[in-house]
């Protein structure tokens, strides 16, 4: 990276956490080759203006933040260098959270895919599909989607992988994958109820006598998240308040 580029980049630091604090939804692009970096942020600029775009030569420049997406370029000394890649994915995680990951690359290998699978990536861009596809696959990442060829599930361990990344994608929403049964008394009378692993969660920190900031504390959620599964879990236990929820007869 250039001293230019560099200083360009500290100067523009207090625009984006601007932005970040207006809404904006940021994408952080690592590409080595500063052609085609600097080439890409430009074009995404352009025609995402939606987004806050902001391009590095390596994830060890990484302004930490909150992040909609990352998309790492890959070129030969990624692949040719071994656990390369495997430390820029490592870092570009360390500074972008819980963001998925997707990755530029002309039409790998079925192996390689393989690879990028098993490492956490959500979605490859190729460049020879086109401007269109291309921007199609980035929105589609950020809003939690694959946009993995079809070969990236290719072998013996192939769903494995698949399952791996759902349940991937489920702990970054916050949405539980298994259900649990929960007795609920009332009137004498018993009944079944299904609440998720998360909502028999809320629930048992709620009975504490929990308020919602602290249980969003406890649990690592945000306290309109509480709210969500407090609504559903009055929902079926046919309870009016939360009050009814935390004194009535349950046993989870």
């Amino acid at each position: 990276m250039s001293r230019a580029r560099t200083n360009s980049e500290e100067g523009a630091k207090p625009t984006r956490q601007l932005v970040q604090a207006l809404g904006s939804e940021r994408v952080v692009l690592v590409e080595p080759r500063a052609l085609i970096r600097d080439s890409l942020e430009a074009l995404m600029s352009l025609l995402m203006r939606d987004v806050t775009i902001e391009a590095y030569a390596e994830p060890g420049a990484i302004t930490a933040g909150r992040t909609k997406l990352a998309l790492i370029g890959l070129d030969a000394s990624l692949l040719d260098q071994g656990g390369k890649l495997e430390r820029w994915m490592d870092e570009t995680h360390e500074a972008c959270g819980d963001a998925p990951i997707g990755v530029i690359a002309l039409e790998p290998a079925p192996m390689l895919t393989s690879k990028l699978a098993r490492l956490g990536v959500v979605g490859i861009v190729q460049p020879d599909n086109g401007i269109e596809l291309a921007l199609a696959t980035i929105r589609m990442m950020m809003v939690g989607g694959f946009c993995m060829p079809p070969n990236a599930w290719a072998g013996d361990d192939g769903m494995a992988q698949a399952s791996a990344q759902v349940e991937q994608l489920a702990r970054r929403a916050d949405v539980s994958l298994t259900s649990e049964r929960v007795t609920c008394e009332s009137n004498g009378t018993s009944r079944e109820c299904s609440l998720t692993s998360r909502e028999c969660d809320v629930l048992r920190i709620l009975r504490a006598g929990r308020q919602n900031k602290l249980i969003a504390h406890e649990l690592g959620i945000s306290e309109s998240t509480v709210k969500v599964h407090l609504r559903n879990i009055m929902k079926k236990l046919h309870a009016t308040n939360r009050t009814q929820v935390a004194l009535g007869t349950l046993e989870v």
